[in-house]
């Protein structure tokens, strides 16, 4: 501890691929099993945790109501952003290659389009435009997990009041005052 601060930094880059993320993936394609490759559905490319406490130096050392009322304070949180996750495309109207189930079929993807270039708001994360239904008798194109979802972000946060009893050394733990978490969906870039 540093003058009554704590604090950790996690990071970490992953990428991780797949042929089908759960134990009911079907393969879409059996003729071409290579239509199934993408990342994992949960996949998240950038994982960031911070966490800290910090003790606030005020009024510590004092044994009056003073030092019991605002002496022993501490904050603390642990703080979490995580990239979004992939996401597939699908036909709407189901099975237009006509092999009898859809499996979730593709759909088709313009040429040169970027599906992830969009406003970024929940009305409209990314370009819808960039796809159509796959041609009757076809697969589409679009392939799996072409969409990256939104972003995480993740705050706990704490205040926490210590004091030491005058009878022993235990220490008591006061009642949180103020304890939340929030999740808020990355709207805009």
């Amino acid at each position: 501890m540093t003058r009554g601060l704590q604090y950790g930094v996690a990071y970490t880059y992953s990428h991780s691929f797949d042929y089908g993320s759960s134990l009911y993936a079907n393969a879409v394609n059996t003729y071409d099993l290579r239509y199934n490759y993408g990342p994992s559905d949960w996949n998240r490319k950038n994982n960031l945790v911070i966490n800290y406490v910090y003790e606030f130096p005020f009024f510590k050392q004092e044994t009056d109501w003073k030092g019991r009322a605002l002496g022993g304070w501490e904050v603390a949180g642990v703080a979490g952003f995580q990239s979004g996750t992939p996401n597939t495309v699908i036909n709407a109207t189901g099975d237009e290659a006509g092999v009898g189930e859809d499996f979730g079929q593709h759909a088709n993807l313009a040429a040169g389009c970027n599906v992830n270039r969009a406003p970024r708001s929940v009305a409209q994360w990314f370009n819808a435009s960039c796809f159509t239904e796959a041609a009757q008798g076809t697969f589409g194109n679009a392939g799996r997990s072409t969409v990256w979802g939104p972003p995480t972000k993740n705050w706990d946060f704490s205040i926490t009041n210590f004091e030491r009893s005058s009878s022993t050394s235990s220490t008591i733990l006061h009642s949180m005052l103020l304890t939340s978490a929030w999740r808020i969906p990355r709207t805009a870039d």
